[in-house]
């Protein structure tokens, strides 16, 4: 798993990876590996402000983009350069901007997959306190860019407004309520 951290101050954007490998059995201090890790910084309209393969090689590892005039979104491990987990607590602004415009197809799908499993798991939550699902406007201005966007070729279009599985949202649940997340699920779909 790799925990990021990001800060913006002054024009410089830092960004900062930690990699965390789990012990195995037989070798319960693993030593970091290394990684290439693919960084795209997108700006506010859309675009790739900077798009680089970083070699991420210690346990924690910093890298500054200067010159920016503005807090970039940021899209990590484009292409899956590397099989690890991100754990990037991005916000809900930053993954419906990134579902709408990331130039890499993976990690747009993505953004879209983990923020709707998001509202799902939050959608059965409020269902189960007998009161109405809320569904975020970040999430439904998304959907509406990707619905006209005529760049986006339709057999992708389709891909990218695809809900998490029934199966995929429970697994994420501690106590898992099938009726609720199909419910939330015919909620969120119309």
């Amino acid at each position: 798993t790799l925990h990021v951290t990001k800060n913006f101050q002054d024009g410089i954007f830092e960004l900062t990876i930690h990699q965390k490998i789990p012990p195995t059995p037989g070798q319960s201090k693993k030593e970091p590996m290394e990684m290439p890790i693919e960084v795209g910084l997108i700006g506010p309209d859309g675009k790739d402000i900077v798009s680089k393969v970083l070699i991420l090689s210690q346990e924690k590892q910093s890298w500054t983009f200067e010159g920016l005039t503005t807090t970039p979104v940021i899209s990590i491990n484009r292409s899956f350069t590397s099989p690890v987990k991100i754990d990037d607590r991005e916000t809900d602004s930053d993954r419906s901007f990134r579902m709408a415009h990331d130039q890499d197809a993976f990690n747009r799908w993505e953004a879209g997959q983990a923020f709707a499993q998001d509202i799902l798991i939050k959608m059965v939550e409020e269902l189960e306190a007998n009161r109405a699902p809320q569904i975020p406007s970040d999430f439904l201005a998304a959907w509406e860019q990707i619905l006209k966007d005529p760049n986006i070729d339709p057999a992708f279009r389709s891909l990218l407004m695809t809900l998490p599985s029934v199966e995929n949202v429970a697994e994420a649940m501690t106590i898992a309520n099938f009726d609720a997340i199909f419910s939330a699920r015919q909620t969120l779909r119309n």
